[in-house]
């Protein structure tokens, strides 16, 4: 692979572990505000 396609995967991972991150803390913080 070349450096183009590792940075495009890379990038590309840590944008949805980034986002599955961001959307188990907004749930958790709703959770635990709601009551």
């Amino acid at each position: 692979m070349d450096v183009n396609a590792i940075v495009f995967w890379f990038s590309g991972f840590v944008a949805i572990c980034v986002a599955i991150w961001a959307i188990l803390v907004i749930r958790a913080y709703d959770k635990s505000d709601g009551h």
